[in-house]
């Protein structure tokens, strides 16, 4: 069962918005990116093929208007919008795919420096089963992994993430699901130690870091994100 939890009411600011050409800028990652997303109009579409363990991700980075990457502020509340297609811009396929390990993300927030371990991100994760079970949807907080959901090969979905960013039992972060809210939970929602947190989107397929592909056996995988827009509420 899911409990609504307050909310600010100020006026909203949009702070990153695809396609726009002052708010939507962007960059890629510096590690474990095997090429770029490919952009049309506010559409982002992201192909990752296996490439021994030097490949992990296709991420694109919001960036600010200068340039830097957007951080968000530690007590502000933040709103992500965006739609998931399980597929590349042109249909290709296989989305995400089903996975003997599926474990990887599309969305995440992450501490400033490196070091900070992200403990917030919109998952692919094993199902009951585990390792050859069917894979789902799951969020993951600094709690551990808090929420899990069917997943169909080839779907879309909208999706929406508010949060009050937090390293303490103040902040909260709610997941709705096609305009459905399927999680709200208190708590912290990054690890503070060296600043502010950013955040970033596209497949991040971590198990491909390791040799052998960490029981992955998908070698590529394709997903579009569309319309991913950012709001300071």
């Amino acid at each position: 069962m899911t409990t609504d939890l307050p909310q600010a009411t100020t006026a909203s600011q949009v702070i990153w918005r695809a396609g726009d050409p002052t708010l939507g800028r962007w960059g890629i990652a510096s590690t474990y990116q095997c090429g770029a997303p490919q952009k049309s109009s506010s559409a982002f579409s992201f192909t990752l093929d296996r490439n021994g363990t030097r490949c992990g991700r296709n991420q694109a980075n919001p960036l600010t208007p200068s340039g830097s990457l957007v951080q968000l502020t530690p007590g502000a509340t933040y709103t992500w919008t965006f739609t998931y297609h399980d597929t590349a811009i042109s249909g290709r396929g296989p989305g995400m795919g089903r996975d003997t390990d599926a474990r990887s993300l599309i969305w995440q927030i992450h501490g400033l420096n490196e070091r900070d371990t992200p403990c917030t991100s919109l998952n692919f994760v094993n199902g009951p089963a585990n390792t050859g079970g069917p894979q789902m949807w799951g969020l993951m907080t600094c709690a551990g992994l808090v929420w899990t959901g069917s997943y169909r090969s080839g779907e879309t979905d909208t999706f929406k993430i508010v949060a009050r960013i937090s390293n303490t039992s103040s902040g909260f972060t709610q997941l709705y699901r096609n305009g459905v809210l399927v999680k709200s939970i208190s708590g912290a929602n990054y690890h503070n130690s060296y600043g502010n947190p950013w955040w970033n989107f596209g497949p991040y397929k971590w198990r491909w870091e390791i040799a052998g592909g960490g029981g992955s056996s998908m070698y590529q995988v394709n997903a579009t994100i569309a319309n991913m827009t950012l709001v300071k509420n």
